[in-house]
């Protein structure tokens, strides 16, 4: 199964999306025996409910598409280039929420149709924003631990 790579900035921002917002606690790639996110169904993140309709479920992953393209817009300002701007919200969302929907489909193949859409400056040699700021900082203990666990460090 595929991994997320730390050198696209799209995978990073699906991480730490799906992080931040209690989708999943695994870390960005596997460890022993702890499974990475990227090989994670959709089915498994905590939105997913195969449960309720269909038209539930649409409307969840739509709501999720457009968190995380407030994210990718957010988090990432400064260092995106072109690409996106001539697509609206509501065609960003129809990009996004299919993979969402799809219980089959993996984190990786959202952090594949994210990085489709928008383009990084660097992007074969850029690296995770927190793994270089820990890098070059002195980091406490415990943080650099936990830090580990999410495999960023």
């Amino acid at each position: 199964m595929a991994e997320l790579d730390k050198s696209v900035q799209a995978h990073v921002s699906v991480f730490m999306f799906l992080g931040i917002n209690g989708q999943s606690i695994r870390p960005f790639v596997t460890t022993g025996e702890q499974p990475g996110m990227g090989p994670q169904k959709m089915r498994d993140l905590t939105f997913f409910n195969g449960a309720g309709s269909l038209e539930m479920l649409k409307a969840v992953a739509a709501q999720m598409a457009h968190m995380l393209i407030l994210h990718v817009n957010t988090y990432y300002t400064q260092q995106r280039e072109a690409g996106h701007e001539n697509k609206t919200v509501p065609e960003l969302v129809g990009l996004f929420t299919p993979v969402l929907m799809d219980p089959a489909k993996t984190v990786h193949d959202l952090a594949q149709a994210v990085d489709k859409v928008f383009r990084f400056k660097n992007e074969g040699t850029a690296a995770v924003p927190v793994a270089a700021m820990v890098a070059e900082q002195p980091v406490s203990a415990p943080l650099r631990r936990r830090l580990q666990k999410m495999g960023i460090s």
